[in-house]
């Protein structure tokens, strides 16, 4: 029996047709791949890495880290002021530098001469006197710097907020047996504060001009390091909230947004370098 049939012919015709171009499909595929491998090893381009392995460097070259902020300077306003007569205690200014995450500290005191409007005033009657906007504006204009926010808070906001990361441990140079508008009784050496005997020391050191400076920098430098460290990185939202409902700040919620990575960032890896000023020059230097 013949079994010819023009069907099958043109279907045995359809499947050599399809088989060429599977071949010839095939084969592009292959050249395509080959010229990109040729492309990439002639611009080093590095395979593994591009796959999620490690990426190998050369002695001396260095792997940019896209997790650091962005370079820049900023500076901070700081101070403590008694909610009853107005009275500022003490203040400080911060400068900051990132990606490098270094301090610098400048501790002015509440009795330094500011002129402001064509007047001449201490800091502590500038605040007493003018609203938050002008103080700032004074201190900006005298210091030469832009300050990129503020954050003033009460003697209790204070000793709360120095409680609440464990308090600082200080170096008392001399017994400290002091009777007065209130007392402090310290030994000579290294002796752990919390907020009260803190707020108390700072105030007590601020009495003599000598070691004011000095002695609330470093204050301030062991309080910030105790609170930027991997410990309390879970707890940017709630430093935020306490700064937020318990002091004086301009920081806003949209702000404090915009800068979170930043924040995490510094409880993650803590300040590399704090160091002190002791003059406005030596503070913008």
């Amino acid at each position: 029996m013949n079994n010819y049939s023009p069907f099958k012919k043109e279907k045995d015709k359809y499947g050599t047709n399809r088989r060429t171009a599977v071949i010839f499909a095939a084969g592009v595929v292959i050249v395509l791949v080959l010229s990109c491998f040729i492309i990439m090893a002639k611009n080093d381009f590095n395979f593994k890495a591009a796959v999620g392995g490690e990426v190998e460097t050369t002695a001396g070259e260095e792997t940019p880290d896209e997790t650091l902020p962005a370079r820049s300077t900023k500076y901070y306003l700081l101070w403590c002021a008694r909610e009853d007569t107005g009275n500022l205690d003490f203040l400080w200014v911060v400068k900051a530098r990132m990606p490098s995450a270094a301090l610098t500290i400048f501790s002015p005191s509440p009795d330094d001469m500011v002129e402001y409007k064509g007047q001449l005033y201490t800091v502590r009657n500038l605040y007493s006197i003018f609203t938050l906007k002008e103080f700032r504006q004074a201190l900006e204009e005298y210091y030469g710097v832009k300050f990129s926010a503020y954050i003033g808070c009460f003697p209790e906001g204070f000793k709360q907020a120095v409680n609440d990361f464990g308090g600082i441990t200080v170096d008392i140079k001399e017994q400290i047996n002091y009777k007065g508008e209130f007392n402090l009784l310290l030994a000579k050496g290294s002796t752990p504060l919390k907020g009260e005997l803190l707020y108390k020391y700072l105030l007590y050191t601020g009495l003599k001009s000598d070691a004011r400076a000095t002695d609330h920098c470093e204050a301030l430098a062991k309080l910030l390091e105790a609170v930027f460290v991997p410990e309390n990185r879970g707890k940017t939202d709630s430093v935020f909230s306490m700064v937020a409902n318990t002091m004086t700040t301009d920081i806003t919620i949209m702000t404090y947004s915009e800068n979170k990575a930043l924040f995490d960032y510094l409880f993650e890896n803590g300040l590399k370098s704090i160091k002190t000023a002791q003059t406005k020059e030596e503070l913008k230097g």
